[in-house]
This record gives structure tokens, C-alpha cells and sequence, in this order.
């Protein structure tokens, strides 16, 4: 299972709310706040990672200081409260965005056509790069 990220501020608020929460369910979880270093701290306002660990020590949920991870191999049972709390919240409804996605498709597609052209003019064969890309593009009137 893949980790699952989002956007969200550090709030010390919303740690502690969490491990409370899921602390009913599973009460051998531990909640470890850091400062940014990563030095541990027991005072919640030098904290700038929280995380929540489970009984093996391996961290299920962890916040820094502009996005979250909540990592649900090491979750196990505690996945449906975990998910039931980030619902609650509003994390589910955050729009996903493909904007970078396109970017790097667009990029690539220069890239390719670049080096094509660039490959047929350095080799002499200029008569050959134009034919394909028009057909590509548009395969029912390249050949009419």
C-alpha cells in the first residue's frame, strides 16, 4: 500500500486531536513531536513535526510543516478511525490537481519532436520528419 499525502499547514491542534482519537482505539500508540531540526521535544510549542507511531515504533501518521503522510501498511487496524477522523476534517476534499502532469506531457512532446527534427536535419533526411508528424497528429487526413 502506498503512503497517502496531503496538504496541511503544522497544527499542533490537529495532532494531538488525532492521537487522542485513535489513542481510544489502540491505546499502545505514542505520539512524538519534533522541532524542525528533528530533535524530539516535549513542549508543543517548539514542535514542528508531529507524528504518530504505532506499537512497533514505525510512524502511521506524520506532519511537517506544509504536508502530512499517513502511511497505511503501518496503520493495520487503525485505518478506518484514521480515515473516519481525516473525513471529519475535510482532508478527503481536497481537489487533486494535473496541472503539472500536463506540463511535463506538453514538455515531453517537444522534447521528442526536437530531437527528431534535429536528428533528421543533422542526417540529411529533412523529407522524411514531416510526413510522420502530420499523420500522428491527425491519422484520417494525413493520407487523403
Amino acid at each position: 500500500m502506498f503512503p497517502l499525502y496531503f496538504k496541511h499547514d503544522f497544527d499542533i491542534d490537529f495532532v494531538t486531536a488525532l492521537y487522542q482519537d485513535l489513542q481510544h482505539h489502540d491505546a499502545s500508540i505514542s505520539l512524538v513531536l519534533r522541532t524542525k531540526s528533528g530533535r524530539v521535544v516535549t513542549a508543543p510549542s517548539k514542535a514542528g513535526i508531529g507524528e504518530i507511531r504505532n506499537e512497533s515504533n514505525k510512524p502511521l501518521f506524520i506532519m511537517h510543516q506544509k504536508e502530512s503522510l499517513v502511511n497505511l501498511k503501518h496503520a493495520g487496524a487503525l485505518q478506518a478511525p484514521l480515515f473516519d477522523f481525516l473525513k471529519d476534517r475535510g482532508v478527503d476534499q481536497q481537489e487533486v490537481s494535473y496541472d503539472q502532469g500536463i506540463i511535463c506531457t506538453v514538455i515531453y512532446v517537444a522534447l521528442v519532436a526536437g530531437i527528431g527534427l534535429f536528428y533528421t536535419t543533422s542526417n540529411n533526411i529533412e523529407f522524411l520528419y514531416p510526413y510522420p508528424l502530420p499523420a500522428w497528429l491527425s491519422p484520417s487526413r494525413a493520407w487523403h
